[in-house]
């Protein structure tokens, strides 16, 4: 089943959005069905109101026959509301004597309303023919006694529907207003809502090594106070404050911690460096030596024979030869031994491969070990070349020393590492393959763990390959290894080529 994925904002939107128009419907149709009843029965009461005044002021001119006054009396009050749609007056014997109509009064209309004997009022919702088909609220009433005579009147029901429709619409516009005012409320309570956890997910997104590298300061603000300048408007704080500071707060300790990280991790690398260091001190003590002992060789054949010219500018030369190579063998073990933060710049692998080779040489002579170094020069790295040459200077040593360990098991196993390279469109593939003894299948998983080592009690600090695969982290790269065990090790780097518009 398709996860579907709603966001907060909307999440509340809808809710309160139902809510409101659910209640606002109710009342609506609570107050539509109230107001109807009430307008209905306070327009009943005015028609039996009218019903039983028109037939008190008739029972006088009722009882002296006087049917003039009791014609204007008709007149008037049709005159007077637009709603009466007709009024008459029956004698005793159900003959008209008064009425509003043109021409006589239709007799099945007298006979649709009838006094009746439990009630002072009659009222019937009748449809004459001659009225256009409009609903008339006919009332019938005794004058005095239904023996003397009765009054009939008619109500358009369509103008009193009219009224009580206007009415009613007019509450409902009122509803409508404030369910409309509701909903705005209730989007306006979710973007309040919603909003200020959207900023901290959208600074939670943004929070990885590079921020924190960078010291980019990450912070969430909500709310800003309104009209700043006058402190009376300040604002109440609320739970969203109290999230939003409990994050800043954790940004804090995220980026101490960071940094505390960051000065471990410093350690710990220039901790590898020394140790390293400690492997390659017989070599360097051996290629410093040969050279010195040149050295003191011609200074002994220059002093017994000082006058002998040829000789002299023949041994200054090779004195000045060592000196060099004394140079550069300090110079290159003070630039692997010095501490400094990673620099990214263009660096050639084949230069850093060739650089480790070089201080690893004395290890790879005394071990026999035959180096093949196939990399292209062509494709240009981007990264930090002591920090690379750390990395692998350190997966050469290790190479080193699992060849040694397959040599004193099997004295006749090849003794070979190889550099190859290749490339794609943003990045070059270093593999450095050995001959070593390899590395067990459950023992490849742990290889990155700091102070995890394969080699002997002694032999191994166990940081070398965790110090390794943090520098390559940090180079945007990736370090995998493959091994095969009896047969050797492949440890294969993938690091960004140099942009070609740099």
């Amino acid at each position: 089943m398709k996860k579907i994925s709603l966001p907060l904002f909307w999440k509340f939107t809808i809710a309160l959005v139902l809510i409101v128009a659910t209640f606002g419907s109710i009342n609506a149709l609570l107050i539509w069905k109230s107001v109807s009843f009430s307008l209905e029965t306070e327009l009943d009461k005015r028609a039996r109101f009218i019903a039983k005044s028109i037939a008190s002021q008739a029972v006088t001119p009722l009882l002296y026959d006087d049917y003039v006054t009791l014609q204007k009396l008709l007149d008037d009050i049709k005159e007077t509301d637009s709603t009466i749609s007709y009024a008459f007056i029956l004698s005793g014997k159900g003959k008209v004597i008064a009425h509003t109509f043109e021409d006589n009064v239709p007799s099945p209309l007298i006979k649709a309303n009838q006094v009746s004997s439990t009630s002072e009022v009659n009222t019937v919702l009748i449809n004459p023919k001659n009225f256009d088909g409009n609903l008339i609220r006919d009332l019938t009433t005794p004058i005095l006694d239904k023996s003397i005579g009765v009054f009939r009147i008619g109500l358009e029901e369509e103008e009193i529907q009219e009224e009580v429709n206007r009415t009613i619409n007019t509450l409902l516009g009122m509803v409508f207003f404030f369910l409309v005012v509701g909903i705005l409320g209730a989007l306006g309570f979710a973007y309040i809502i919603t909003n200020p956890i959207k900023m901290i997910s959208n600074a939670a997104d943004k929070i990885d090594l590079n921020t924190l590298k960078s010291r980019e300061k990450i912070r969430i603000k909500i709310r800003q106070k309104i009209l700043d300048k006058w402190e009376i408007f300040s604002r109440a704080e609320d739970e969203i404050d109290l999230l939003a500071q409990k994050f800043n707060d954790m940004i804090e300790r995220l980026e101490k911690t960071y940094e505390e990280l960051r000065k471990t991790q410093a350690s710990l690398l220039q901790s590898e460096k020394l140790a390293s260091i400690g492997t390659l001190v017989a070599g360097f003590a051996h290629e410093v030596n040969n050279p010195i002992a040149g050295l003191q060789s011609c200074i002994r054949r220059i002093s017994e024979n000082p006058e002998n010219i040829e000789q002299t500018k023949k041994y200054a030369k090779l004195m000045n030869d060592a000196a060099n190579r004394v140079e550069n063998i300090i110079t290159n073990l003070l630039n692997f031994a010095r501490k400094e933060e990673i620099n990214f710049e263009t660096v050639d692998l084949s230069s850093v491969i060739e650089n480790a080779l070089l201080l690893a040489g004395y290890q790879l002579e005394q071990s026999r070990i035959i180096i093949e170094n196939n990399v292209n020069q062509r494709y240009p790295v981007r990264g930090s070349q002591n920090h690379l040459g750390q990395v692998l200077l350190n997966i050469t040593l290790n190479s080193i020393d699992a060849i040694n360990q397959r040599v004193s098991l099997n004295p006749d196993s090849p003794r070979r590492i190889s550099f190859s390279s290749s490339t794609d469109k943003s990045h070059v593939v270093l593999k450095i393959e050995d001959s070593g003894i390899g590395i067990e299948t459950n023992k490849i998983d742990k290889i990155f763990d700091p102070f995890f080592t394969t080699k002997e009690t002694g032999k191994g600090t166990g940081l070398g390959l965790s110090v390794s695969y943090n520098i390559i982290q940090q180079h945007n790269g990736e370090i995998k290894v493959e091994s095969t065990p009896g047969e050797g090790t492949t440890f294969i780097i993938s690091l960004q080529k140099e942009s070609d518009e740099r």
